[in-house]
């Protein structure tokens, strides 16, 4: 089902709350990448969770916001440059943004708020949770390789 413009608005606009702990594990065949997945507060009538992808190489990092389980409705991209669907590149920084014309497929702008760079994935977290409206009330664990963990 097509997510309308308002709806989208709706979510943003709403404050959305994780409870569970984030453990970054590697992604099986993927070399050296990690993720996770953490289920939001079902306030909503469909699903939602935030979804995460860290290479420490690149490094380029990525968190996305996704509805009832295979839709991406807003993502933050560092460190990885891609073609819009225009052909034109996205830039090593951008967010996408839900359209109910174009979906998810064009990065629309360039954010202003995320200063910290894709190495550091603790800070962009905390960075894209503000403007995303999401309380993470559980702890984010660094990627394995840090072995340190945020309170």
């Amino acid at each position: 089902m097509i997510l309308a413009d308002d709806e989208f608005k709706t979510i943003m606009d709403s404050v959305k709350v994780i409870h569970s702990d984030i453990i970054w594990r590697r992604r099986e065949g993927r070399g050296y990448a990690l993720s996770f997945r953490a289920d939001i507060e079902a306030v909503f009538a469909y699903s939602l969770f935030v979804g995460g992808y860290f290479i420490p190489r690149g490094p380029s990092l990525s968190f996305s916001l996704v509805k009832d389980r295979q839709q991406r409705i807003y993502g933050l991209d560092i460190g990885s440059d891609h073609r819009d669907p225009s052909g034109s590149f996205a830039g090593k920084l951008h967010k996408h943004r839900w359209s109910e014309h174009r979906g998810d497929e064009k990065a629309t702008y360039t954010p202003s708020d995320i200063t910290a760079p894709a190495s550091d994935p603790m800070k962009v977290w905390l960075q894209f949770c503000a403007e995303a409206n999401i309380e993470h009330k559980g702890r984010m664990f660094l990627p394995p390789s840090y072995h340190k963990e945020m309170p």
